[in-house]
């Protein structure tokens, strides 16, 4: 655990666990009193970070938001699950996606983002339709980006 003053009357506390990743900060009071997470990080295996938990707003108040990250066997992030109010009312918000080319080790990905706007629950052929799109969109996406093979 690492400590760094902000002022003289706060400080941000760094945790970090036994392969030097972060996993959690947080802003507490000089002297020490009860802390506000600021952020949390959990990581598989691997050491990707595949969850992280963050506070949003201008003024801390706690965790608002949770992201989850997928990741392809290259390493390359190819979605994030984004939660902006999990504490209150956990769901999908957002599900941006990463598209990859393949024309050198590391390019640049094209992102799709999909704003999920409303709570309820699709049926289950609405649900294949967009999963069919979001396809669509993807590869219009990559072929835009890198042109025609």
């Amino acid at each position: 655990m690492r400590q760094q003053n902000k002022s003289s009357t706060t400080a941000h506390v760094y945790t970090h666990d036994a392969w030097n990743r972060l996993v959690k900060v947080q802003l507490d009071s000089v002297p020490p009193s009860t802390p506000i997470t600021l952020n949390e990080s959990e990581y598989n295996g691997l050491h990707w970070r595949t969850v992280k938990r963050a506070d949003t707003t201008s003024v801390p108040n706690g965790l608002d938001q949770k992201r989850v990250m997928y990741y392809s066997a290259a390493w390359q992030m190819i979605q994030e699950d984004i939660d902006d109010s999990y504490v209150s009312s956990p769901g999908t918000n957002d599900r941006p996606q990463q598209v990859w080319g393949p024309r050198c080790p590391s390019p640049t990905p094209a992102r799709v983002s999909h704003r999920i706007i409303t709570s309820s629950r699709p049926s289950a052929s609405s649900e294949k339709l967009s999963a069919k799109r979001r396809v669509q969109i993807a590869k219009k996406a990559a072929a835009k980006r890198w042109g025609k093979n």
